[in-house]
């Protein structure tokens, strides 16, 4: 089986394709053919893209809004950031849908007793896989638009557009470990001591597609920060809060009425 492919023409097209080390999955740029080449035979891959629909000014906007609408923010951040970098990358994802059950059995103690519990925990997945190696995103806070993807058109493409690193086959490796971990977060809400678990994961579609990520840089009070920001909803992803002075009366407030609150429910009950 060929692992890294120096040279290999489009199967559609008959273009070359510019194949980079690690690559596994390429579109071709003359026509947009999504490539699988691990395997004796390059294959074409069903291939979407979800649109770009904000601008680079319109998305740093969009971070700048973000910066005046939370309460832990400093209250000048919007006014004293300076945006250093503000780039559109085309990423390829996996989505996995599957369905899971785990049949557990475990014992609750956090209630005072010792509670034993057996039962069957489902669940219906869209698992979001990055088909990257090298490159640390977070997959669990990204929410893919699927409804607004469409067949992958070149003209869809702006900014910098990175191929796969992984396959199909891969992706659902990932995505099974993944889901199988997640189930087993659920089954800790329920239990406080897991005793036996079974998992099994149905996978019933994987899908290839790629989407659009800002990612923008921003200074305030000399540090850098960075911020990920869907490019087709304008929803942010993750974003790195600086806790300046203005910060920390709020952030106390809060946490004392919390707690303060925890106290009064206890004496209550």
């Amino acid at each position: 089986m060929v692992e890294i492919v120096e040279k290999v023409d489009c199967p559609n097209c008959g273009a070359p394709l510019k194949i980079k080390a690690g690559e596994i999955v390429v579109t071709c740029e003359y026509c947009g053919t999504a490539v699988n080449l691990k395997a004796d035979k390059p294959f074409v891959l069903s291939h979407s893209i979800i649109p770009n629909k904000y601008s680079q000014e319109e998305a740093v906007a969009a971070v700048k809004s973000w910066m005046r609408s939370g309460y832990a923010m400093p209250s000048d951040l919007a006014g004293r950031t300076q945006v250093t970098k503000a780039d559109l990358v085309f990423l390829p994802f996996y989505v996995v849908t599957a369905r899971a059950s785990t049949t557990f059995r475990g014992v609750l103690t956090r209630t005072g007793g010792t509670k034993p519990v057996a039962e069957t925990l489902t669940g219906e997945y869209e698992w979001t896989v990055l088909g990257r190696r090298s490159a640390a995103f977070p997959e669990r806070e990204y929410k893919i638009p699927l409804s607004g993807k469409s067949s992958f058109d070149l003209s869809l493409v702006q900014g910098e557009f990175l191929n796969a690193e992984l396959d199909e086959n891969e992706a659902r490796t990932l995505a099974e470990k993944g889901i199988e971990a997640n189930q087993m977060y659920r089954i800790r809400e329920k239990v406080d001591t897991v005793e036996e678990s079974q998992t099994d994961i149905e996978i019933k579609d994987s899908e290839f597609l790629h989407a659009p990520i800002w990612f923008i840089e921003y200074q305030y009070q000399g540090s850098t920060y960075r911020v990920l920001l869907d490019g087709c909803t304008g929803q942010i992803i993750t974003g790195d809060i600086p806790f300046g002075e203005s910060t920390f009366p709020w952030v106390w407030l809060a946490a004392g009425a919390a707690i303060v609150i925890g106290i009064l429910l206890i004496l209550l009950l």
